[in-house]
């Protein structure tokens, strides 16, 4: 049986992946956004509800943190960011591609995390602009360190990985059928 060859992802490529991931993610975010107003609209209310932003900030986030968690299950073990850059996500035992669970599993920091602060803004712990610096700083900071790591470890794998037993890869290339 032929080994598959595994090739470590190039930092470089892997950011560029992760910036076309968050442009998704806003666009989903921006959406949720207006699905949320023009639901609104259409029920009669003339604005956000007012006290309501667990329930609005949920409705908005839904799908955005639905991505965040799937994002590796998709197209055979790459986000769509992944996939452009010609990354894979596998997992690091069998080499096969990355599960939806593996997925959810090693991407579900950062929305807990989203889900917590809205919690503390929700019981406002944490208000209006505080939020806002927070969850940029939150968010910059768990990045931040991800990429130190992943330039650190000989192997590219973030704590999430090491966890749960994935890995980001080159993409092998497909054997054209001539």
């Amino acid at each position: 049986m032929q080994k598959k060859e595994i090739i470590k992802a190039p930092i470089i490529p892997r950011i560029f992946a992760f910036i076309i991931d968050a442009i998704i993610l806003i666009l989903l975010f921006v959406a949720g956004y207006f699905l949320l107003l023009g639901l609104l609209k259409f029920l009669g209310a003339s604005d956000m509800p007012r006290g309501r932003w667990l329930t609005s900030g949920t409705f908005i986030s839904f799908f955005p943190m639905l991505f965040l968690l799937l994002r590796d299950g998709l197209f055979q073990g790459s986000s769509p960011g992944k996939k452009i850059m010609g990354l894979q996500c596998i997992l690091f035992s069998s080499k096969e591609k990355c599960t939806y669970k593996k997925s959810i599993q090693r991407n579900f920091p950062m929305p807990f995390l989203f889900f917590m602060l809205m919690l503390l803004y929700h019981f406002q712990i944490i208000g209006g602009r505080n939020l806002i610096i927070t969850l940029g700083t939150l968010f910059l900071s768990y990045y931040v360190v991800n990429l130190i790591i992943i330039m650190i470890d000989k192997e590219g794998r973030k704590f999430s990985d090491k966890m749960f037993g994935t890995q980001i890869t080159k993409r092998p290339k497909e054997k054209s059928k001539t």
